[in-house]
């Protein structure tokens, strides 16, 4: 019980003195704060406890105020920037929200403890924390005020506590508070600079997660009809309410940005790094798999259950190619973490009521190593200016740490001994056995085997490119290895080799040379690439008459026309609308 409280209380302290300490001595304080809320994590995963808890009337109603000032932000900023999509939604869910709280009946546990909460604690506060301490040395880069600095900490600190919360909330309504709570930082965050395209983007993120909210909302007035309170334990035990925990499972499918909803998480791609960091990564879109997680008893063999494993293999699927044709770095990270979003959901119906493990893997590893790229992303931005996949030519050579680094953490997303690898194996092998259930699990079987291989493809597009050089010798600034940037990075490797320990901790026969060889090659082949050059095939620039012969070398690339673009948002949409038909009717 302490334990957990100190995850809710130590953020809210930070910030505290965050605002009150000047910026120049936060460093060794946000370390500290990152150790203890990891330490806090793992002591509850290692020592799980089951622990429920209800609020006073007096509490709900101080939610309830708190969801209307909510609602009314969001319909302020809805007028203020001249955007119906934003206010139309914020008054329809005003009156679904008095609706709701006009017909609730029973009362139930308002928060649960248990193990798939104890679980995402590690994943919110091991990565999210970690996300803090390198956005102390990110948002110093930036051309800001100091208090506009502390502030943009101050909100991430906030933000831990609302993923704290939300992963134990039983009861719907305290749910839709939080989940608009999210919906609320995602606004701040993505449009925290201010600039124009920010608040467009901002103001995306905004009106595509209100529709998740009035989805929750929805779902809250079809169980109240039922007479069956609005709790997530009540109304999985009822089989009557599919179509309720059907629009609860689309608005996670909102919050995970699967398509038709991904472009509000690519507009994050323009706030500053640590919040495409932890937004992708470590937080709010693993929202679409535990919420699908905690439902999958009641989707499970159901026709809207089989929907959804249609979709999340669909997105898996089409994300990897969008992610081939793109060429920003983040926006290749983003489409490969909505790619890979869709799996988790899709595992998560197979898999929930059985054993879960291989979707904790791949949410767990998954947030690692994407934490890792996104804030290698980042210092490539802020040192070397780079942000298209094209700029990265030759940078083994120009910064060989971060390049390396960057190759470390694709390796650790495509190749064993690492536990996305893994994940993905065991996903096969499990759709594999369960074919006989239904086309669903032929469709996904069908996505991992391709989608697996166009990751990859898109992951050695990017590594190519680190390892050209030139024959023309150039002169480049030494890379600084000790760097206060490089810290979290180099904690997040050293997690992802520990996770080796942990596959064969949990009975994964693979023998360890073939571990042993696995990193021996990762760590091997980029310093023979910098080392050695290609006899014959470094680019050499030639002239002729006087003039200089550009010599490039032509990135294999992908891409997608508008009208098949269009076509792939219109099966999105037919696969949610899908989802909810079935849920209600079939």
């Amino acid at each position: 019980m302490i334990l957990y409280i100190l995850l809710i209380v130590t953020p809210f302290i930070m910030s505290v003195l965050i605002l009150k300490r000047s910026f120049n001595s936060l460093q060794t304080l946000i370390f500290i704060f990152a150790s203890l809320m990891s330490l806090f994590s793992i002591l509850l995963f290692i020592y799980p406890l089951d622990l429920t808890f209800s609020f006073n009337s007096f509490f709900h109603t101080i939610f309830i105020i708190v969801d209307i000032v909510l609602i009314g932000y969001f319909l302020k900023e809805g007028f203020k920037f001249s955007s119906s999509k934003v206010w139309v939604l914020a008054s329809l869910q005003l009156i679904l929200f008095i609706i709701a709280e006009s017909i609730l009946v029973g009362n139930s546990t308002d928060l649960i403890v248990d193990e798939l909460s104890c679980f995402m604690f590690t994943v919110i506060n091991i990565v999210g924390s970690l996300i803090i301490v390198f956005a102390l040395w990110y948002i110093n880069k930036e051309d800001m005020s100091e208090i506009r600095k502390k502030t943009f900490l101050v909100y991430l600190c906030l933000f831990l506590v609302v993923m704290n919360l939300i992963v134990i909330t039983n009861s719907l309504m305290i749910f839709f508070l939080l989940f608009e709570m999210t919906t609320l930082a995602s606004y701040l965050l993505i449009g925290f600079r201010k600039d124009e395209i920010g608040q467009k983007n901002a103001l995306k993120a905004l009106w595509m997660n209100q529709i998740g909210g009035i989805l929750i909302l929805l779902s809250v007035i079809f169980s109240s009809f039922q007479d069956i309170p609005a709790y997530f334990t009540n109304m999985i035990e009822s089989p009557t309410l599919l179509l309720a925990l059907s629009l609860l499972a689309l608005a996670a499918l909102i919050k995970g940005a699967q398509t038709p909803f991904d472009s509000w998480l690519l507009g994050a791609m323009v706030a500053p790094t640590p919040v495409s960091a932890i937004l992708h990564s470590a937080t709010m879109v693993k929202i679409a798999p535990f919420v699908i997680l905690k439902l999958s008893s009641s989707l499970e063999n159901t026709i809207a259950g089989d929907i959804i494993i249609f979709f999340g293999s669909f997105v898996f699927l089409i994300a990897a190619l969008y992610g081939l044709s793109r060429e920003k770095f983040k926006e290749i990270l983003g489409y490969s973490t909505i790619s890979l979003l869709g799996l988790m959901c899709a595992m998560a119906v197979c898999l929930g009521t059985t054993d879960p493990t291989v979707v904790y893997i791949l949410i767990f590893f998954h947030a690692v190593s994407k934490a890792l790229l996104f804030l290698l992303a980042g210092i490539l931005e802020k040192k070397y200016h780079i942000k298209e996949v094209w700029q990265m030519d030759g940078l083994l050579h120009k910064a060989p740490l971060s390049a390396s680094m960057i190759i470390f953490g694709f390796a650790s997303i495509t190749l064993p001994p690492f536990g996305l690898f893994f994940g993905k194996l065991f996903s096969i092998e499990i759709s594999t056995q369960m074919l006989e259930k239904g086309p669903a699990y032929l469709a996904l079987l069908i996505a991992l085997a391709l989608g697996s291989a166009i990751l990859t493809l898109l992951y050695f597009k990017v590594a190519s490119l680190l390892f050209s050089k030139q024959a023309v010798q150039e002169s480049f600034n030494k890379e600084n290895k000790w760097d206060i940037a490089m810290l979290v990075p180099y904690i997040y490797t050293i997690i992802l080799i520990a996770s080796v320990w942990f596959i064969l901790k949990i009975g994964i026969q693979i023998p360890l040379i073939y571990v042993f060889l696995s990193l021996l090659m990762i760590i091997l082949v980029p310093i023979c690439l910098k080392l050695f050059p290609f006899k014959n095939v470094d680019r050499v620039k030639e002239y002729y008459c006087a003039e200089q012969e550009h010599f490039s070398v032509g990135q294999w690339s992908f891409e997608i026309s508008q009208n098949n673009q269009k076509f792939i948002t219109s099966i999105g949409i037919f696969l949610f609308f899908a989802v909810a038909f079935a849920g209600g009717v079939l």
